[in-house]
């Protein structure tokens, strides 16, 4: 930064005012997060209310950023909708329980890790698993008590070593039963139909219907076979022309940042 003359310069001497200009710089250290680091789920395909091990490694990071910690979470159709199957601590590995994954998306499930350094910087990593339904609902509650007498009686062994690891995965189990049992059919529902013809998520909530709006999209909230329209071209038809009632109508903004 320079600095100008101070009002105690009288000016006469020969010293020009260039050689009075100082200067001050200042580094500045940016934390980088850490890199190279992979995902592995064991095994790559099973079904709902299956063990599987998550594990990360080859993580990089400055010596100064250590020790990094992680995070183990999953998802069926959204990012945003993240179900957290391992809290932020230095294991980097776990014995998990994940919900099966959606009809319309082959079921497929997205595992993802993220590793934190000692200044948050975070980066993220993924696998893809695929979860299969159970039979029926006779055998989501035989195979829940079975996991449960499981997880129940785990010590020290190979994969649970805490309490606070017993009450995860019990939580775990109890929520993919759950799901499990309240699965509904989106057999006739394609995938392809609900974007292309209706501009609509996938059917994931309500038996063969599709998901809400895409984002930008305007139309009848929630789980519809009704189109949505980009909302200009929806504010210049009549909302009966759209098969929408006022106190229904719902503009998407999932998506949008």
């Amino acid at each position: 930064m320079p600095i100008a003359p101070t009002d105690e310069d009288d000016g006469n001497d020969n010293t020009s005012i260039a050689s009075k200009i100082a200067y001050a710089t200042m580094v500045v250290y940016m934390n980088t997060p850490p890199t190279n680091g992979i995902f592995v789920a064991v095994p790559s395909r099973g079904a709902a209310l299956d063990s599987f091990t998550l594990s990360t490694s080859y993580w990089t990071d400055d010596v100064s950023d250590l020790p990094l910690e992680y995070t183990f979470s999953y998802y069926s159709l959204r990012a945003q909708d993240m179900v957290l199957v391992k809290g932020r601590d230095q294991r980097t590995f776990a014995s998990v329980f994940v919900a099966q994954g959606l009809f319309t998306r082959e079921y497929l499930v997205t595992c993802v890790v993220h590793a934190t350094d000692v200044y948050e910087g975070t980066a993220n990593a993924t696998t893809a698993i695929t979860i299969l339904p159970a039979a029926n609902s006779e055998s989501v509650l035989s195979i829940t008590l079975a996991a449960l007498s499981s997880v129940s009686s785990s010590s020290n062994g190979d994969t649970v070593t805490t309490t606070t690891e017993q009450a995860e995965l019990i939580n775990q189990v109890v929520s993919v039963a759950v799901e499990a049992l309240n699965t509904v059919d989106c057999s006739a529902m394609l995938t392809e139909t609900c974007s292309s013809q209706f501009n609509r998520e996938p059917c994931s909530s309500t038996a063969n219907t599709c998901g809400p709006c895409l984002a930008g999209f305007l139309g009848v909230s929630g789980a519809a076979n009704t189109p949505c329209l980009l909302q200009g071209e929806a504010k210049r038809l009549p909302l009966v022309a759209l098969k929408i009632v006022p106190e229904r109508l719902f503009v998407s903004t999932r998506g949008i940042s």
